[in-house]
């Protein structure tokens, strides 16, 4: 069978049918050769797919003007399907005194003489040769037989590394798919924003596909759902009036549900209750172990950890906006409240004192009041800004001024001692507030004569204690949401630090805070150039 395989013809053939390349160029090409080494009108060679199907058909010898005439390409039934069920030559003079034969679609070429030879892989059939003649024309010889017989386990052969290739680069592009839809999932800005970066990645990884949907139902009580889809709306119409919260999880196959279409469906439920279903609709079903399942379900499970992460995102901005919310609440309470407050203290006692003091007291009261609006305004163009203090010294004035406003009845002592180091800007100000609090404490609620305040910075920490012989309070008796305490307590634990309150009925308060020096504030020279 192999005698002729030095001739220059089928080593052409041969050399040309060896290299890697596309299937329906391998096809071609081999159709092209029958249709040469037959003297035929007309050869084709169809190839099947895992169910013997004919998937591909490429013909050589039709003119332009009888393809264009064509309504459809072949199904494969008939004579041309007898190849996949009974795997032998035939060789007619007229093909439709074949028993198999039935009939050719409209406008198809007449033809008469069929010889047909199916190529078998390990002793499967992946296609099969056909090649024909016009009316009249002579039948075709054993020799020619022979021809597509000696050339039919080549064609087998690079046909499967034909199919090789393509599943190679489907493969690849799929990949390139994945990646790139995992790393949009991981920035999508809301839920339409994911399920349309799901349905550009099902249209790529099945580009057989006719129509593609993404659908998302909420866990909320109205089960109302989320449509995407890249076709005219039939399918997103067909997946808003299906129910689908009822398909069990998993893959779902439906022939009926389109006329002409298979839609296979991936369901999916999330973790907050939800569901998620992809939907890809092709002229027929997709091949139950080839690479359009495996990209359908690995999309699922993308779409699946993308949701999750999105919901993960939308909790993560709802607990930023309450922390900065509360971070504000905190700032205003104690610091623009308080110096509001103050203010109000130092007009109260300007009540009884001589017209000179009132208008020095109403003097103080503006330029406290004018300090307050430039903070406020700092609050409102720059949340968090910090619009109170500067390293270094500032602190230790803003605390000094404070204590010496006389606003309330208590005589204040204080020791502030903080060396040389400097102090991150945040951390100054966090100790401020703090600072802040507590006097403020002492002068509206304590009722007491003398009060210390004693800040220093020892043994790798701050310390500041303030103490009063003021009237004291059962802990117990303090209010769970009281602002002020938790305002207190939630600042010392943002510096890493503690606080201690030694407090009774008549015995006075003292409240010691602790806490770890931070990193100090190292100035860098720039480098001079050489």
């Amino acid at each position: 069978m192999l005698s002729r395989a030095d001739s220059p013809d089928l080593q052409s053939i041969l050399l040309d049918i060896i290299e890697v390349r596309p299937l329906a160029t391998v096809l071609r090409a081999l159709a092209q050769a029958a249709l040469g080494l037959t003297g035929a009108d007309y050869a084709a060679l169809g190839a099947y797919d895992e169910e013997r199907h004919l998937e591909r058909f490429e013909v050589f010898g039709m003119s332009p003007d009888e393809r264009e005439a064509l309504e459809h390409t072949p199904h494969g039934i008939g004579l041309l399907g007898e190849f996949a069920l009974r795997p032998r030559t035939i060789n007619v003079p007229r093909a439709d005194q074949h028993d198999a034969f039935s009939g050719f679609p409209p406008h198809h070429p007449a033809m008469e003489a069929f010889l047909g030879v199916p190529v078998l892989y390990a002793g499967r059939p992946v296609g099969a040769f056909y090649v024909t003649r016009r009316p009249g024309g002579p039948s075709f010889s054993a020799a020619d037989e022979r021809q597509l017989e000696t050339l039919a386990p080549y064609a087998a052969i690079a046909i499967t590394n034909a199919r090789a290739f393509e599943q190679q680069q489907r493969r690849a592009r799929s990949a390139e798919t994945l990646a790139r839809t995992a790393r949009g999932l991981q920035s999508a800005a809301n839920e339409r924003a994911a399920a349309a970066l799901l349905v550009q990645g099902i249209r790529e990884a099945l580009p057989e596909a006719v129509r593609v949907g993404v659908c998302w139902v909420r866990s909320d009580d109205t089960g109302s759902k989320l449509l995407e889809g890249d076709d005219d709306g039939a399918l997103r119409r067909l997946l808003g009036a299906q129910p689908v919260q009822r398909l069990h999880r998993g893959e779902h196959e439906e022939e009926d549900w389109l006329p002409g279409e298979t839609v296979t469906l991936q369901v999916t439920d999330l973790s907050d209750g939800g569901r998620l279903v992809l939907a890809a609709c092709t002229p027929s079903p997709l091949d139950g172990s080839g690479d359009g399942r495996a990209a359908l379900r690995a999309l699922q499970e993308l779409g699946v950890v993308g949701f999750t992460a999105l919901r993960q995102r939308e909790a993560q901005r709802a607990l930023e906006r309450y922390t900065v919310r509360d971070a504000i609440a905190r700032d205003l309470h104690d610091d623009i409240i308080q110096a509001v407050y103050a203010v109000g203290l130092g007009l109260r006692a300007a009540r009884t004192s001589e017209s000179v003091g009132k208008n020095e007291a109403l003097d103080r009261a503006s330029r406290e009041l004018n300090a307050v609006i430039a903070e406020l305004r700092s609050y409102i163009h720059h949340l968090t800004a910090d619009p109170g203090v500067a390293p270094g010294s500032l602190l230790r004035t803003r605390l000094t001024t404070l204590l010496a406003q006389g606003t309330g009845s208590t005589h204040w002592q204080s020791r502030i001692d903080l060396g040389d180091s400097s102090l991150p800007p945040a951390f100054e100000r966090q100790l401020y507030l703090v600072s802040r609090e507590l006097i403020s404490n002492v002068e509206r609620h304590a009722e007491a004569d003398e009060a210390s305040l004693t800040l220093q910075l020892a043994d790798g920490e701050v310390q500041l204690d303030v103490v009063d012989d003021g009237r004291g309070f059962a802990r117990s008796a303090v209010r769970e949401d009281a602002v002020g305490l938790r305002s207190l307590e939630q600042r010392v634990s943002d510096l890493g630090g503690s606080a201690l309150v030694e407090s009774a009925p008549g015995r006075g308060t003292r409240i010691s805070v602790r806490a770890p020096l931070p990193p100090p504030v190292v100035d860098v020279e720039p480098v001079a150039e050489a």
